[in-house]
């Protein structure tokens, strides 16, 4: 099913519903779901945008042989041919949590097909609530900041982030206890994200992740439908990714929450 921008929203209202999964919607962890794809094929998301073939061979290679990497540089995602199902359904399993270069990886079963990024079939996810920067938003300029105290200043921040390159602007949100930093290159956005967060700075541990290169925080009520199996439905990221959840996914009323 497709991979609702909503269900990962870190804002005021609940995430947005994920689009419909494997016949009908929700998640599919069986044997089943890898037959609806190909059984012999993951899919990798929320790559960082330096990832190469050889990573992700020393990533997922101890769960099987590797005969085939194919990385789509524009998806921020790859598809990873194993030679039997089994190693599949084991890398499936197990590599929740994995990360590369401070991205946390995503996984679920792809199509080696010409186009994997086509639209799918899958089924609506609802709308949910507004407020917050998605957890899903993939490796660009514009670096989202959580956990940010009543005292820290736009100066604060800016001192803290300018180290690692050009800024092109700091705002903080105060009342919503958030801020977001924007680079003026991709790769020193990626660099500083993956040194500074947990970061502690007048008594605050701070949170950073990827926002929108807008500077604007996805809402919360970005969910709606994803893509089915095969593809990348209106708000889906990837073939087959797994969808997450209705309007629980939002992570309360301050943003911040963070995949880490």
């Amino acid at each position: 099913g497709g991979y609702g921008t909503g269900a990962n929203s870190y804002g005021g209202g609940g995430g947005g519903g994920g689009g419909g999964g494997y016949g009908g919607g929700g998640r599919d962890n069986s044997a089943a779901a890898a037959a609806a794809g190909n059984p012999n094929t993951l899919w990798v998301g929320a790559l960082p945008p330096d990832a190469t073939e050889q990573d992700m061979r020393e990533c997922f290679g101890h769960w099987g042989n590797i005969t085939q990497v194919r990385i789509v540089p524009a998806k921020f995602c790859a598809f990873i041919r194993f030679d039997d199902p089994a190693s599949v359904a084991r890398a499936h399993r197990e590599a929740r949590g994995l990360s590369l270069r401070g991205s946390m990886l995503r996984v679920g079963f792809g199509k080696p097909d010409p186009s994997p990024m086509a639209g799918g079939g899958g089924g609506g996810g609802g709308g949910g609530g507004g407020g917050g920067t998605g957890g899903g938003a993939p490796p660009n300029r514009n670096l989202y900041v959580g956990n940010v105290g009543e005292d820290i200043t736009e100066s604060d921040l800016s001192a803290l982030f300018s180290p690692y390159g050009s800024l092109e602007r700091v705002k903080v949100l105060a009342q919503k206890r958030c801020a977001f930093v924007m680079f003026h290159s991709l790769e020193n956005a990626v660099n500083a994200r993956q040194s500074l967060t947990g970061t502690n700075i007048k008594g605050s541990t701070l949170r950073v992740n990827f926002g929108t290169d807008s500077g604007q925080n996805n809402s919360g009520g970005g969910g709606g439908g994803g893509g089915g199996r095969g593809g990348v439905g209106s708000s889906g990221s990837g073939a087959n990714s797994i969808a997450v959840g209705s309007g629980a996914g939002g992570f309360g009323a301050y943003p911040g929450a963070s995949q880490q």
